[in-house]
């Protein structure tokens, strides 16, 4: 895997650790995000990850795709684990 294979993931990554609640949940609905990492370094909520459509025949693509959410899914793991 190269350096811009490997970005991509870290970047699933890096969202997915700034992401997670850093307070419990308020009970007040006007407030019902909780605090991230994302909160501090960017001033707001973590961003959605959207995913374009692949064309079906760009098998690069596609496999690609599942390396990458293949690696951020045991990355998660890992994290939720320890």
């Amino acid at each position: 895997m190269d350096d811009e294979a490997l970005s991509t993931p870290m970047c699933q990554v890096e969202s997915m650790v700034n992401g997670k609640p850093i307070t419990v949940a308020s009970r007040d609905l006007r407030n019902s995000e909780p605090l991230t990492p994302s909160h501090l370094l960017l001033l707001r909520g973590s961003p959605v990850v959207l995913y374009e459509n692949m064309d079906q025949k760009d098998n690069y693509s596609s496999k690609r795709w599942r390396q990458v959410n293949y690696l951020a899914t045991v990355f998660w793991r890992r994290w939720t684990r320890e």
